[in-house]
């Protein structure tokens, strides 16, 4: 099976660094993808000795949109394209990620694995933001008792992968057309 790991890399390749290492480390044998908004020669060039495939995410973002919302963009659009050439994916964030074993191990065929964040929407001032920001008060009045869903790290089938961005993708376009 032919995996791939996508995250966005748009920091210094110092912060890149352990997350890199670690994952090689454990013997990845996949495909690492990275998207940049802005990245300077020497990260370029340490990332490529990495062998990571590094994509320019510029183009990505809009205005309506903040990097780390246009990273659902970037991730459906590369791996529309790509998709053939994968049978497993993992999204991730990248500055607070270590891998200490194979991610996609014990994986099998399962369309996609997501997490919740240990806290409730109104127990987090980020979260609380987000959701008010792109649903108004009485949309977070409704949900700000619910889990928080970790869109940090998710993992899966490429089809199920594909799927969950096409999601997320037209669940921003919605949120960003109510206002």
């Amino acid at each position: 099976m032919r995996d791939l790991i996508m995250g966005l890399g748009n920091m210094p390749f110092a912060l890149v660094e352990k997350f890199l290492a670690s994952l090689f480390n454990i013997g990845y044998r996949g495909d690492v993808c990275l998207f940049f908004h802005d990245i300077d020669l020497e990260t370029l060039r340490a990332l490529r000795a990495y062998g990571v495939i590094v994509v320019n995410g510029r183009s990505f973002v809009r205005s309506e949109r903040n990097l780390l919302s246009s990273r659902f963009l970037m991730y459906l659009e590369f791996l529309s394209r790509q998709h053939d050439r994968y049978d497993r994916v993992m999204l991730t964030d990248i500055r607070d990620v270590v891998f200490q074993s194979d991610p996609f191990a014990g994986l099998g065929d399962v369309s996609i694995i997501f997490a919740r964040e240990p806290v409730l929407i109104r127990e987090c001032p980020i979260n609380t933001a987000w959701v008010r920001d792109a649903y108004g008060e009485a949309v977070y009045d409704n949900i700000k008792d619910y889990w928080a869903s970790c869109a940090g790290t998710t993992v899966g089938t490429t089809s199920g992968i594909l799927e969950y961005l096409a999601a997320m993708t037209d669940e921003m376009t919605f949120s960003l057309a109510i206002y």
